[in-house]
């Protein structure tokens, strides 16, 4: 499996953000209370790193030609695989889980989840779904998430989740 490592500058005012966030961090947490090492990263140095995994899209039929694909883990998080169903070969703490796609079929999209074993799942690719079939497709997407131990989130247009 081909990889890639990728480190993406973050603006300015997000940089503020997130070092006003690190400075309550630090001062509300004791170093000697906790068995988790630090290492705190200057706001000048903030940054998110990708990592690439897979190479083509899902088959939708054997008379298309298929596509390259590359799924993305985010600073070591949440993972998106396109198109594809490539499993990354580490940990995955929350999946953008696919539900509905021309090359989708939910069963696939189960047992895609059950490999992973991610803490936290939400649906993708759901555009195409009738509100019906966005339900009963889901439903099979939580039932996967949570046999491992994880949580589900279905997330409607505009709805976000705190990883």
């Amino acid at each position: 499996m081909k990889r890639l490592f990728v480190a993406v500058d973050i603006d300015d005012p997000t940089r503020e953000q997130i070092a006003s966030l690190t400075d309550v961090v630090k001062v509300r947490l004791k170093p000697d209370a906790t068995d988790v090492r630090m290492t705190w990263v200057r706001p000048d140095r903030l940054h998110l790193t990708l990592e690439f995994f897979g190479e083509k899209h899902a088959v939708i039929h054997e008379s298309l030609p298929v596509a390259d694909n590359v799924g993305v883990l985010v600073n070591d998080e949440l993972y998106y695989g396109g198109d594809s169903y490539t499993v990354p070969d580490k940990a995955v703490g929350t999946l953008a889980a696919p539900v509905g796609a021309p090359w989708l079929k939910i069963g696939d999209s189960m047992d895609y989840i059950l490999e992973i074993k991610p803490k936290r799942a939400f649906y993708i690719h759901d555009m195409t779904l009738s509100a019906a079939g966005k339900s009963m497709a889901s439903d099979r997407l939580k039932w996967a998430t949570e046999k491992n131990g994880g949580a589900y989130k279905p997330l409607e247009v505009g709805e976000s989740i705190d990883l």
